[in-house]
This record gives C-alpha cells, sequence and structure tokens, in this order.
C-alpha cells in the first residue's frame, strides 16, 4: 500500500513552526502546568490530545518513555568538573598520559611540549564525541510534581484569550494569527522583504510592560529558509492601515470625538458623525445600514 506524500502543508505547518530552529523531537508538558490553566483551556487542549490519540492509535508506539530534567551544555566549554559528571574524558596529549613521577615544573614543562595545539579530542565511553556537541546533565526539576492534582501554580497575570488596545479599543484575538503585507514588514522590521513569502505574526504568550509580544516566523521563498523575529502588539497596530467607517469609509480619527467627528462610535463599525445623521424614516420597507 502506498502513503500520498501530503501536499497541504501540514509537514512545515504550525507545529514545525511552534518548535522553531530546535532539533526537538518530542515536547515535554508538564502536567503541573497543565492542571494549573483554566477549564476552557484544559477542555481544549483534552479535545485535542484525544483527536491526536485516535489519529495514530493504529501506529505501533513505545509503551513509555522515560523523561528527566536536565541542563545542556556544550561539550567544548565544559568545566573540568561537568566534563567528570558527564562521563568525558578530554585529551590533550594525543593519546599520552602525563608523567606521574616528576616536580611541578617538569610536569608543565612537559605539557606545555605535548598539548596539541588544536584543542583536545573527547571521548566517552570509548567514543569520540565532537567538541560542538552537546550533551545533558541531570539536574532538579523546578516544576513541582502534580501530587494527585493538589499542586498548582499562577498562570501568568493578565494573559487571557483577548487583549485590549489602550490606544484604539481594538480587541485582538491572542491565539489568532496576523498577516503581515510586504508594506507592514518594511514598516515594523526597517528592511527589505527580499521575496520572503508565509510571513505571519503568531502571538506565544509573553509580555512587554504589559503588552503581548509577536512572535514572527516567515519562509524566505528562493532558499526556503525559516525566519524568525519579534514585535509588540502595540507595534504592529499602529503600522496596520487605520481602520474605516463601514458607512462613508473615512479613517476613525479617535482624537475627533466630536459628535458629528470621525472618532469610532462606542463598538460600533461606523464613525460619530455617520451615526448622527443617521435618521429613522417613515418608510416602511427602509433598511438603514446603521439602524438594521
Amino acid at each position: 500500500m502506498t502513503t500520498a506524500y501530503p501536499t497541504d502543508g501540514r509537514l512545515d505547518g504550525p507545529i514545525h513552526t511552534w518548535f522553531s530552529l530546535s532539533y526537538c523531537n518530542y515536547a515535554v508538558l508538564p502536567r503541573t502546568l497543565l492542571q494549573s490553566m483554566p477549564v476552557e483551556f484544559q477542555e481544549r487542549m483534552v479535545a485535542c490530545l484525544t483527536e491526536l490519540q485516535a489519529a495514530f492509535e493504529h501506529v505501533p508506539q513505545a509503551e513509555v518513555y522515560d523523561v528527566k530534567a536536565a541542563t545542556e551544555h556544550i561539550v567544548n566549554e565544559m568545566s573540568e568538573a561537568e566534563l567528570a559528571q558527564a562521563g568525558i574524558v578530554a585529551d590533550w596529549y594525543r593519546g599520552e598520559a602525563p608523567p606521574t613521577a616528576c616536580s611541578p615544573d617538569d610536569l608543565a614543562k612537559w605539557e606545555a611540549e605535548h598539548e596539541d595545539p588544536e584543542g583536545p579530542t573527547y571521548s566517552r565511553d570509548g567514543e569520540e564525541l565532537d567538541g560542538h556537541e552537546r550533551v545533558l546533565l541531570p539536574a532538579a526539576d523546578p516544576v513541582p510534581h502534580y501530587n494527585r492534582g493538589r499542586a498548582y501554580i499562577q498562570p501568568q497575570p493578565g494573559l487571557s484569550r483577548t487583549w485590549i488596545s489602550p490606544a484604539t479599543g481594538t480587541a485582538f484575538d491572542l491565539h489568532a494569527d496576523y498577516a503581515v503585507t510586504r508594506d507592514q514588514y518594511d514598516v515594523l522590521l526597517k528592511g527589505e522583504a527580499h521575496g520572503y513569502t508565509g510571513l505571519v505574526w503568531r502571538h506565544f504568550g509573553a509580555f512587554d510592560d504589559g503588552v503581548p509580544v509577536l512572535f514572527a516566523t516567515w519562509t524566505d521563498g528562493p532558499w526556503e529558509q525559516s525566519i524568525e523575529g519579534s514585535i509588540k502588539l502595540t507595534d504592529y497596530e499602529a503600522a496596520l492601515p487605520p481602520a474605516a467607517c463601514g458607512k462613508c469609509k473615512a479613517p476613525f480619527d479617535p482624537d475627533d470625538t466630536r459628535f458629528d467627528g470621525h472618532a469610532r462610535y462606542c463598538d460600533t463599525a461606523y464613525c460619530r458623525g455617520c451615526v448622527d445623521r443617521c435618521h429613522d424614516n417613515e418608510i416602511a420597507d427602509h433598511r438603514c445600514v446603521i439602524c438594521a
């Protein structure tokens, strides 16, 4: 049986983007943090996990996984104590062992003569390691045990599904994606787009002085490279074309608060002027675009 390779963008879609430029093959989700989220979030999370489980219940999977907290280190940047903890041997002398029956001065002279100018080679359990390779050292888990549903950690204050702009009163859905045009890209990052396609700004829950931060990912068309950036939601909003009245099409002016001005009328799609000029009509089948 031949499986058709998907061409709908799922393989380099939102999940691929969420993992960013890491090479992680798994995502670890602490149970304590999950149970500390609001029930509405938990319901959506469980629904997605249940759907995922059902979609691949026919695929053989490991019986268990052993997940342990750790810190990540680059081999050639580790201290002697860290190398010893990781069981890594650093060979500075091309396989020769320093002499033991000599004075400190003679030992220093021997080391200077035999030390490899290109740096040490590294090995663990008889296998050579690249100096730029990353290894893990065991560490205490900063997230407490879920304690049978009793452990609770306060989520970040102010994190909700919507954010109201203090400048315009516009409500932004923090779970939505925000497309970026070429002009907006130039305004936001002060640079040329160079053929970048698929520009998307996505909110991931970070805040800067109480303002949500949008994290951008997009693909460079000619080379298909993943590019990243970030910007405060207020700056993104400032780069957008001004919202306009649904009747007269004139841009809203939040400072023009006269009774017949161009500020938005409450939460409607119309300016104060158009609402002021809207009057009931005695014709029975009158259908006003504002009153309707």
